[in-house]
């Protein structure tokens, strides 16, 4: 009974690193590889667009906000002030869209475009199988801890159990 709970214990063990090192040796690789890929890929392009846009609005509000809590400036003054930064982020975003439209017109139009398209599409497996060797490797390590801590109470109480038996009471069931 206890030889078979540190039998059973050292397989969970095993099997455990077994995940561990598949996960470093094979897992990490295809993440880092989907991930590099992944930034060669037409739609790294598109985060790039929304992250240029959505830091000019942000200082566009907060240069609005300043504006709006000067409270040296009289009603006039604060509709002009508003005015012109309204129009001045309006010129830098639409200038911001026209860079990026051109920049889609070019890499649509590049001899690289296939290129890009097809490591888009061997990042995605990549990644896929990375992530699912990371949460392998950890379902296995929590279910090693699990057994580990069933194993051993149990052996332990295995043990007490016995020796309060032969120790304690030899006769009991004489």
């Amino acid at each position: 009974m206890v030889g078979a709970n540190f039998i059973l214990l050292g397989s969970t063990k095993v099997v455990a690193i077994l995940a561990i090192y598949h996960d470093l040796s094979l897992g990490l690789v295809c993440r880092a590889a989907g991930g590099l890929l992944g930034m060669a890929t037409p739609e790294a392009d598109a985060e790039t667009r929304e992250r240029e846009f959505s830091e000019l609005a942000e200082k566009q509000s907060s240069e609005m906000k300043a504006v709006m809590l000067d409270a040296g400036l009289d009603k006039a003054a604060r509709e002009a002030r508003t005015k012109e930064i309204a129009s001045r982020y309006a010129a830098l975003m639409e200038d911001t869209k026209s860079a990026a439209d051109l920049r889609v017109e070019t890499n649509a139009n590049s001899p690289l475009a296939s290129a890009r398209a097809a490591a888009g599409a061997v990042s995605v497996p990549l990644k896929v199988y990375g992530k699912a060797s990371g949460m392998l490797r950890n379902g296995l390590e929590v279910f090693d801890t699990f057994c580990s801590r069933y194993f051993v109470a149990f052996t332990v109480t295995y043990i007490i159990l016995k020796t309060t038996h032969y120790v304690l009471f030899p006769n009991i069931f004489d």
